[in-house]
């Protein structure tokens, strides 16, 4: 077993993605956010995905999004009300919006799986919420943000912190039940994986480590930060 300067640990000759840091978009008041093209990846129509990524909030808005296809929410995750509630939009409307114990200036893991019509949300390894949703979300031509909601609409929704291993998966949900292992190392490219921001260089660090790699555009100077949750 041996550390690489390129991010990898390397075991019996298979890399393994190795987080060193985070994205940092402080403050939320300079724009800071990521985009991503449209793609049919982000329609993840009525089927089973996973979304999640270790979150580290500096100070509580009216509304922080983490990500948002398009303007509009076609499908989104916000934290709002001092940070006590996530907010889970499709298709424009707030389907979920769970109560969570979430205080400034600690990481917490968040994953929002869908599997067999059944949403689960999970806050820091304890299901928040959970219920059935079978919801088609099928927007395939709107940019998809992390970050803020809309680029164009003030810096309010902006995200004021860290964010560090995001995983994006359309077609497996990893997780049900009442509580999850809260990871302990970077995620890796599973099986399905469409967006993987695992921050594995500090130079490199906005690369989509995924299967098929993503352009991610920086905006307003999202930045690299030593900060991490493992």
């Amino acid at each position: 077993m041996r550390f690489s300067p390129f991010g990898y640990l390397a075991t019996q000759g298979t890399p393994q993605l190795v987080s060193v840091g985070s994205m940092d978009f402080t403050p939320a008041s300079s724009n800071r956010y990521l985009s991503l093209a449209a793609s049919s990846d982000w329609a993840v129509g009525t089927g089973d995905f996973t979304v999640e990524w270790f979150q580290y909030q500096t100070n509580n808005g009216n509304e922080n999004f983490i990500f948002d296809l398009g303007t509009t929410d076609n499908f989104a995750v916000s934290v709002a009300s001092g940070g006590n509630r996530m907010n889970i939009y499709m298709n424009g409307t707030k389907l979920f919006n769970p109560t969570v114990s979430a205080t400034t200036n600690v990481w917490y893991h968040v994953a929002v799986s869908r599997i067999s019509s059944t949403l689960y949300i999970y806050h820091n390894g304890i299901n928040a919420q959970s219920g059935s949703n079978s919801t088609n979300v099928t927007d395939n031509t709107s940019t998809f943000y992390i970050g803020c909601e809309n680029p164009g609409g003030g810096t309010g929704d902006n995200w004021p912190g860290y964010i560090t291993n995001f995983r994006f998966i359309k077609g497996t949900g990893l997780y049900s039940g009442s509580s999850l292992t809260v990871p302990t190392s970077t995620l890796q490219n599973v099986a399905n994986t469409k967006l993987l921001l695992a921050v594995t260089d500090s130079v490199n660090f906005l690369t989509d480590s995924s299967t098929t790699p993503k352009t991610v555009t920086n905006n307003n100077s999202v930045a690299y930060n030593s900060l991490k949750p493992f």
